[in-house]
């Protein structure tokens, strides 16, 4: 009996440990303010902080440090030279073999690499470089002592999607746009309003008046009114069908009347 208790405890041990070291799998911190590293040693970059109970995935081990997924608030950074921005916080890598670094400078660990056309979320810009949420081939390196084994499986990878690019969905914003302009100096009565319904065009270059007044409205083939405006405005509804308002400007001369536009709305 004595024999039989003395070999099932290290056949136990030994049955447990595998698993525990089989990668990659979840670990979970046992202590607060534990830094994350470049490599495997203090004197690398601190990446990170984690914190105690905080999950993480180990990925290997090498003599006392593990190597473990960046958390997605770790430091992490790109060269804008390589980096083509396809909305306010998403990029696209213009380059092959693009090194992603501990820190501003090519002078900083290097921590994974990116190719062309990879697509990376993008924290922050400065000094010709932006810091980026983690990739998922990027790492950092953690004391294995602060770190327990939790579970064999292993969150899915993060992914980055490119900006939704429908142009479909932005001609129909587009046509039940309204746009205000600014109230002109005067206030005007009701009375003193005109309106039209009809398609916005351009003003031959001979008979255009000003820098803004160069657009009129046709009302059934025919030239209604010439239009004062901010052209910028008005050229997004070229050739539209539009309702306007505005106050009439008897004091400009013209082949037709002008009128002040202060409102303009597509109509569908």
């Amino acid at each position: 009996m004595l024999v039989a208790s003395f070999m099932a405890g290290p056949l136990c041990a030994q049955a447990q440990a595998p698993s525990a070291e089989k990668f990659p799998y979840s670990g979970e911190v046992i202590q607060d303010k534990i830094n994350v590293r470049a490599g495997q040693s203090a004197n690398f970059e601190k990446l990170a902080q984690l914190k105690k109970g905080e999950n993480i995935v180990v990925v290997d081990r090498s003599y006392s440090w593990y190597k473990i997924k960046l958390p997605v608030y770790a430091r992490s950074f790109i060269s804008l030279d390589f980096v083509n921005m396809l909305s306010d916080d998403v990029g696209e890598i213009t380059g092959n073999r693009v090194n992603v670094r501990a820190g501003r400078g090519i002078n900083y660990s290097v921590l994974g690499q990116l190719n062309k056309g990879n697509l990376i979320k993008v924290v922050e810009k400065s000094e010709g470089w932006c810091r980026i949420e983690p990739i998922n081939d990027s790492w950092g390196w953690v004391l294995a002592k602060y770190i327990k084994f939790k579970s064999q499986k292993t969150p899915p990878s993060r992914i980055v999607f490119a900006p939704t690019k429908n142009v479909y969905k932005k001609r129909q914003q587009q046509r039940v746009k309204e746009e205000s302009l600014p109230e002109p100096p005067k206030k005007f009565s009701v009375e003193e309003m005109v309106s039209a319904t009809g398609v916005i065009a351009t003003i031959g270059g001979d008979k255009a008046i000003g820098r803004n007044i160069r657009h009129k409205i046709v009302v059934d083939g025919q030239t209604k009114y010439f239009l004062q405006g901010y052209r910028t405005i008005t050229d997004s509804f070229l050739r539209q069908q539009v309702k306007i308002e505005g106050k009439p400007l008897p004091q400009i001369k013209a082949d037709h009347p002008v009128i002040l536009i202060t409102k303009i709305q597509l109509v569908l």
